[in-house]
């Protein structure tokens, strides 16, 4: 009622004269009996705003448990639906094969263009392959041999003719990438005798790069897309020369350091006694210390 009466009264001064004027024209008569039950009312409207904000309250503390109970289950959710996914993959890979093995055609070079020599081998589709022509048949040691007149035909999971490109051949091996995240072991091995294309294929060139280290980019662009889990990627690097394995990242950069020797885990895992890790953070960590241990290797006729 004060708060109501003041502002009519706002100066002390004024409550003098109010107290000499007879009650029917002073406003302070907003006190008599008939006119309290507007005020009456107004109290208890106030007092039962009260209730109402405690209750609003209530209601947004419900609101909010709601909402976490809402956020855990889809978080459940997401996990069924993570671990289905990755079931899902990883059957994929297996029903594409344990072991795959894929034959990419070098296209002619050097002098093999200079002198003009026919080309032997030829890609007939995206799984077969072709050894020899009618007019120049060629054995499986794979030398011409003129008593041959038809030419042999191989089979593969895949075939990349002279003309594929580096992403063509990535595009095929980078869900292995996946499979690595989810768990499982993968290893891609290159095949074949000196200038086949080995190390052009693995790791290609600044302008063309290959398998490595376009899974490089792949391996840590996918860990930055999944937030709420953590990782850590280690990485060494060995090299089998003349039937001992070097260590190609030691700190010392010398390859002379302790016998290295390969051991079967109790779970079934490989690993190698001695051979330095490095835990690599990004993709260009990672990046560097190939080019530390490809600077370091030694190279042979095989």
């Amino acid at each position: 009622v004060k708060r109501r009466v003041q502002p009519a009264c706002s100066a002390p001064q004024s409550w003098a004269p109010l107290r000499s004027e007879p009650p029917q024209r002073c406003r302070v008569q907003a006190v008599a009996p008939r006119d309290l039950a507007p005020s009456r009312e107004h109290l208890g409207t106030a007092s039962t705003t009260e209730p109402e904000d405690d209750s609003e309250e209530d209601h947004s503390e419900e609101d909010r448990q709601d909402e976490l109970l809402r956020v855990k289950l889809l978080q459940v959710a997401f996990a069924e639906e993570l671990e289905k996914r990755k079931r899902c993959h990883n059957r994929l890979q297996d029903l594409k094969g344990a072991v795959r093995v894929f034959c990419r055609v070098r296209p002619p070079q050097g002098r093999e263009l200079q002198e003009n020599d026919p080309v032997v081998v030829r890609a007939l589709d995206c799984m077969h392959l072709q050894l020899g022509t009618a007019s120049n048949p060629v054995n499986r040691s794979g030398s011409v041999s003129p008593k041959k007149r038809r030419p042999d035909r191989f089979a593969f999971d895949a075939v990349f003719s002279a003309h594929a490109t580096q992403a063509e051949i990535f595009e095929d091996v980078q869900d292995l990438v996946q499979s690595t995240i989810d768990g499982f072991n993968v290893t891609l091995l290159s095949y074949g005798q000196t200038g086949a294309g080995k190390t052009f294929t693995m790791y290609g060139t600044a302008d063309q790069p290959g398998i490595v280290p376009r899974t490089i980019e792949h391996l840590f662009r996918t860990l930055d897309a999944t937030p709420r889990c953590e990782f850590e990627v280690k990485c060494h690097m060995v090299e089998m020369y003349q039937s001992s394995l070097q260590d190609l990242l030691a700190p010392t950069g010398s390859t002379s350091g302790p016998a290295l020797r390969i051991h079967r885990e109790a779970s079934g895992t490989v690993g190698i006694d001695g051979v330095t890790e490095r835990v690599v953070r990004s993709a260009e960590e990672l990046a560097a210390a190939m080019q530390t241990g490809l600077g370091r290797r030694q190279v042979c006729e095989t």
